[in-house]
């Protein structure tokens, strides 16, 4: 049996600390002294987990050093903006000996703003020419789900393909299966767009004005998603696929989602309240954190973003949910128009094709018309002149010294 430390006991903390349990000892480290305390004694985390039991046979502490102690593996489960922090606890208890160290993971999904990097950066900046070996864990469930043990497929990403089989070996079960990428920069950048692009969704749908606002928005979020990660250095296939494509679908479509809800209580609250409790971390949004980071770059490299663009603009400029929103709904519209322009030029090309083809059909029937008459032009045969019998020899000709009827047969 192997020892998992988790570091991290926010909700999805929790969840897989339950779920491996299963197959391994697992060990959770919860910050907050008081918070540790009260979930090792009932077993529940009522803030972040309500209602999910963990096992008595999974060790909680506030102390990163117990729970860490003899790890086979760690896996760092805070956000983005708290992965520095953590990251630089676990170097001072392991030191900086590659070989003193366990298998490390990552689940963070968003960009530090100050620095503009991703969790695997984030290590190496910290690391530098020590090389640390870093894997990042796209989780693509729901952590209640998760945890009551709902089936669910992840995706596990590293440029050493045997450090992802030792991972994959300790963590995957039968309702936790977990699919290979090398694509590491790809899968982290699918993950921190589609956090922010399902606030978008969320505040344009917010508007109810159109039911399907959501299943409109989506293709220019998906779109969205696929030009920002391809012009970070993500591959097509990864942002196409589960950790982008599909954790968008996902994420956008339900109230499991915290940039879901986010982005609807954007629109009907305002920003103050939800401000407010990110700042006293009664909840995490790590788009709320991310957009910053994604909309400077996008500017400065010149890559259209809207819906970002939008989001930036609510949290960070101060402009009302509901101009975003309209703004949103009218980038809809304008999709529906170049959809509608596209289908009546396909349309009239078609048309024209059609038209085309006609005139070649009709300049071809008359040439081979020509053709025809070139070979067969309905001359008298002059054997076959008139008043002439069929074998030639019956026709008459006057002539023309005393207009006696001479013989035409020659």
């Amino acid at each position: 049996m192997r020892k998992i430390a988790i570091a991290g006991g926010g909700a999805m903390g929790l969840a897989l600390a339950t779920v491996l349990s299963a197959n391994n000892s697992v060990s959770l480290w919860i910050r907050d002294k008081k918070q540790a305390r009260e979930t090792a004694k009932k077993r529940e985390n009522k803030k972040h987990l309500p209602g999910v039991k963990v096992p008595e046979s999974v060790f909680i502490s506030s102390s990163l050093a117990e729970v860490i102690e003899d790890a086979d593996l760690v896996i760092v489960a805070v956000p983005s903006f708290n992965m520095r922090d953590v990251v630089n606890l676990l170097r001072g208890l392991f030191g900086e000996e590659v070989e003193k160290w366990p298998l490390l993971v990552g689940l963070a999904k968003g960009m530090e703003k100050k620095t503009l990097k991703l969790p695997s950066q984030i290590v190496e900046d910290i690391f530098g020419s020590i090389g640390i070996p870093y894997s990042h864990l796209a989780v693509l469930g729901f952590a209640s789900e998760i945890a009551r043990g709902s089936p669910t497929t992840e995706v596990l990403a590293s440029t050493d393909p045997e450090l992802t089989r030792q991972i994959k070996e300790i963590l995957e079960t039968e309702r936790f299966r977990i699919l290979s990428s090398d694509d590491l920069l790809g899968v982290q950048l699918a993950g921190t767009l589609k956090n922010i692009l399902t606030i978008g969704i969320a505040i344009g749908e917010a508007t109810q004005k159109d039911p399907k606002t959501r299943s409109k928005l989506l293709p220019s979020a998906i779109e969205e998603l696929v030009r920002i990660g391809t012009a970070l250095g993500g591959t097509r296939e990864t942002l196409n696929g589960l950790p982008g494509e599909g954790d968008l679908i996902l994420t956008s479509s339900s109230s499991l989602s915290r940039s879901y809800l986010v982005g609807r209580r954007l629109f009907k609250e305002g920003i103050l309240p939800i401000k407010n409790e990110i700042a006293k971390r009664r909840i995490t949004s790590e788009g709320w954190e991310s957009v910053q980071a994604i909309y400077q770059i996008c500017q400065e490299r010149n890559i259209e973003a809207p819906i970002v663009t939008e989001v930036y603009k609510v949290i960070y400029e101060g402009k009302p949910a509901e101009e975003a929103a309209e703004a949103l709904v009218n980038l809809v519209k304008q999709k529906d128009r170049e959809l509608q322009e596209k289908k009546k030029k396909d349309k009239d090309k078609k048309k024209d094709k059609q038209k085309d083809k006609g005139k070649d059909k009709k300049k071809q029937e008359e040439k081979d018309s020509d053709k025809h008459k070139g070979k067969n032009p309905g001359k008298k045969n002059g054997n076959q002149r008139k008043g002439g019998n069929k074998n030639g020899n019956g026709g008459t000709k006057k002539n023309g010294r005393n207009g006696e009827k001479v013989s035409d047969g020659g």
